[in-house]
């Protein structure tokens, strides 16, 4: 009977201080995203044209292939024309054209306005509503990291373990976690597998995504697409949490390296440990105003029985995190495409003050 395995259940909450970005890989087509008076609405573009007229809506297609091919801002301004005069005509059917409001940072704002056919990258959100949501694959892969941290020892590992040069140039090495946990390379033999996060669903109703323009610091250059992230506290002064469950298999304790993690408490610690000791390896390289932002917004939120964690794209996880000593005479960057170890010190901002994807932890 000792063998039966059993999952424990611990309910944990995600309470977002900068917005975290998850993208689903997808982009907004044109039309799905449309301002009406300084708001933007999520536009379900399906029902829109099926309310349409069929002389509005063949002039309406024709007015967003020429300006899709063309990017010619006078169709759109003549395809909005449309749009307005449909939903004014319906007001009844509000319902069916707009799917979501989104927010949109000032940095974005004019930008879009301007430009109407810029791509915008799409977040996670569910299909049946168009809620957004945090993947539990992007939670847990955040604790992975961190735990992995805590395994690592770079006096047990031979440095070829970790990096492979030729030709002074590193090469991308496949088996770093592996080597750290002495496990074959496969994924029947991942420890991890006993730990499972489900996706976190946004405790309130009322959150959403904002689209917002992304910087490197160290360029002051916008990317070329823009994209969409959670709403997040720094920018509209509440909390915005999101809860979601971590479980863990009985199994996991008789596994030797994960054995103390088969408690949430252990996750927990090593995590904010992790996340805390990764922010202070950033936070000289910052420019003054993000730095600055970024050490009052954590030391201020961060209360006791809460850890800090970061989420999502841009994490910038640097070799220096996991105290990999870089050959200086060959002054190459690090990379390994399994845990996105990799030098440098540019890192994205949001509005100039923000690091993206800053979160707290907690169990409730």
């Amino acid at each position: 009977m000792s063998n039966i395995e059993k999952w424990e259940n611990h309910k944990i909450q995600i309470e977002i201080l900068t917005p975290v970005i998850i993208n689903s890989g997808d982009y907004y087509e044109y039309g799905e995203l449309f301002f009406i008076s300084g708001q933007l609405f999520k536009i379900n573009v399906n029902n829109l044209i099926k309310i349409m007229d069929d002389i509005n809506r063949n002039k309406y297609i024709d007015y967003v292939t020429k300006g899709i091919s063309t990017r010619d801002e006078k169709y759109h301004k003549l395809a909005k024309s449309i749009v307005l005069d449909t939903i004014k005509a319906n007001p009844e059917k509000k319902n069916l054209i707009f799917s979501r409001p989104l927010g949109v940072l000032p940095s974005a704002n004019t930008f879009l306005n301007e430009k109407p056919f810029q791509e915008i990258e799409k977040s996670c959100v569910k299909k049946m509503n168009d809620k957004p949501y945090i993947p539990g694959s992007s939670l847990k892969g955040a604790l992975r990291t961190a735990i992995i941290q805590s395994m690592f020892n770079p006096v047990n590992l031979n440095r070829n373990d970790y990096v492979n040069s030729y030709n002074h140039k590193y090469v991308r090495t496949s088996s770093f976690e592996s080597k750290v946990m002495r496990v074959e390379d496969n994924a029947k033999y991942d420890p991890f597998k006993y730990i499972k996060v489900s996706d976190l669903e946004f405790d309130d109703f009322k959150s959403k995504t904002n689209v917002g323009e992304v910087q490197i610091s160290t360029k002051g250059k916008p990317l070329s697409v823009y994209t969409t992230m959670t709403e997040a506290a720094c920018f509209n002064n509440n909390k915005v949490t999101l809860t979601g469950t971590i479980s863990i298999s009985s199994k996991l304790e008789s596994n030797k390296l994960l054995s103390k993690f088969n408690q949430i408490q252990n996750i927990l610690d090593v995590v904010n440990d992790f996340y805390i000791d990764n922010f202070n390896n950033k936070a000289n390289k910052l420019p003054v105003a993000t730095k600055n932002s970024m050490e009052k917004l954590i030391s201020d939120n961060l209360t006791q029985g809460k850890g800090l964690i970061k989420l999502g794209r841009f994490s910038g996880i640097e070799n220096i995190t996991y105290n990999i000593v870089q050959d200086q005479s060959i002054n190459r960057k690090i990379h390994n495409e399994n845990i996105n170890i990799e030098g440098g010190s540019s890192f994205a901002t949001l509005e100039r003050k923000y690091l993206p994807g800053y979160c707290l932890l907690k169990e409730v």
